[in-house]
């Protein structure tokens, strides 16, 4: 396996898009490859850029091994460290969830969403136990899933709306961030010796423009891993999408250049990407970090989990830019 297979689940072909059916939303009980690593995903997003917020919540399974990894963190501003962050509580080794009816449950953690209706509306309920925090949204759609060709992943902005409770503390939200949901395919978890990977997303309300991208930096520009990496410019781009007026498209081509601060981990300061999507069309977009959250989902791989200013074409709008680093990468750039 080279290093590029090892990412091969982020990636897609050709210019074509998938479809699901309202099972996407349910456990897939048999994920047709008996590989240990093979993995399936409940991810949502909750950005609240008025009060610089970051919340995920994260369901991370592996059905054939019959366990699963789950939890939800809640940063403001800045957090270097998981331990720093408002709410951090992610287990690593637990049952696989609970299935009855329209609802899903980790009641380790005291997870429950609710599958209102597939593709269009959950509920996210979150109290953990021994902790004086609690999470209620509705979960609206605000696009239509974006599935990728191999069937297999699918994003999707949604309109978050409900509170968030910390302490004595209530934070009203009502903002549109990314879901994303995944299945059937294998995820290794080996030491990867490639540069940092972006993946990037972001929501323009008021022009209704989303896009969604995975890729490297490009290495015509100056940086830190020239030379170190064979990745030319040409293969920077995994997977991308554009949205306008309700029409999805690919994107085709990505340069982007990244500011990092060696004195934070290599946290991201700022990026700017030129895009072309399968339509034709250019795109100029700039990304300013507002706030940042570190995770470890792996052990193997840092994980930078930043809200986003986003400027594209003109229009202002919000998301993300995370930032996965490896360990190779860290051992030669964070020194």
């Amino acid at each position: 396996m080279t290093e590029q297979d090892k990412l091969e689940y982020l990636k897609s072909t050709g210019l074509t898009f998938g479809t699901v059916g309202a099972d996407a939303e349910r456990i897939k009980r048999d994920p047709g490859n008996g590989h240990y690593s093979v993995t399936e995903t409940y991810w949502f997003e909750i950005l609240v850029p008025s009060s610089d917020l970051i919340a995920h919540v994260y369901v991370y399974m592996r059905p054939n091994l019959s366990v699963c990894s789950a939890g939800v963190w809640i940063s403001r501003g800045f957090s270097e460290h998981p331990l720093q962050m408002d709410h951090f509580n992610y287990q690593a080794a637990l049952p696989m969830p609970r299935e009855q009816g329209n609802t899903i449950r980790v009641p380790e953690i005291g997870l429950k969403l609710t599958v209102i209706e597939p593709l269009e509306q959950l509920e996210i309920t979150y109290e953990p136990p021994n902790n004086n925090v609690r999470v209620e949204l509705s979960a609206r759609a605000a696009m239509a899933p974006a599935v990728r060709n191999t069937g297999k992943h699918f994003n999707q902005f949604m309109r978050y709306t409900g509170t968030i409770r910390l302490g004595a503390e209530t934070i009203e939200v009502d903002d549109i961030s990314m879901r994303d949901r995944s299945w059937g395919e294998a995820r290794v978890e080996d030491p990867t010796v490639v540069p940092v990977t972006a993946w990037a997303s972001g929501f323009f309300k008021d022009k209704q423009l989303a896009f969604n991208f995975i890729g490297f930096d490009d290495p015509k520009y100056e940086v830190e891993w020239a030379g170190v990496y064979p990745i030319p410019p040409e293969r920077t781009l995994m997977d991308g999408w554009y949205l306008e007026n309700g029409q999805l498209t690919k994107v085709v081509r990505m340069s982007k250049r990244s500011i990092r601060d060696p004195r934070h981990r290599m946290a991201l300061s700022s990026v700017q990407v030129e895009f072309d999507d399968a339509a034709g069309r250019t795109h100029h977009l700039l990304g300013k970090t507002r706030a940042a959250c570190w995770m470890q989902n792996w052990p193997n791989v840092y994980v930078w989990l930043p809200l986003i200013e986003w400027d594209l074409d003109g229009v202002k709008g919000w998301g993300d830019c995370q930032e996965y680093l490896c360990t190779d990468y860290a051992k030669r750039f964070w020194r």
